[in-house]
């Protein structure tokens, strides 16, 4: 679970970051990233997006 943790603060971090680059018109702001839905196992990718509407996964 740190591991997730962790994972989450440095897509945040990364979101803020890219908020403030080039690419800021392509995010939505206020939005939250997420990391995965279910269990990741070993050797699986993980991938990061951004969810449009803050109260959904609350």
């Amino acid at each position: 679970m740190e591991t997730a943790r962790d994972l989450l603060k440095d897509a945040i971090r990364f979101q803020e970051w890219l908020m403030t680059s080039s690419f800021q018109e392509e995010l939505i702001d206020g939005a939250s990233p997420i990391l995965w839905y279910g269990r990741p196992g070993q050797n699986q990718w993980l991938t990061i997006g951004t969810n449009p509407s803050r109260g959904e996964f609350f």
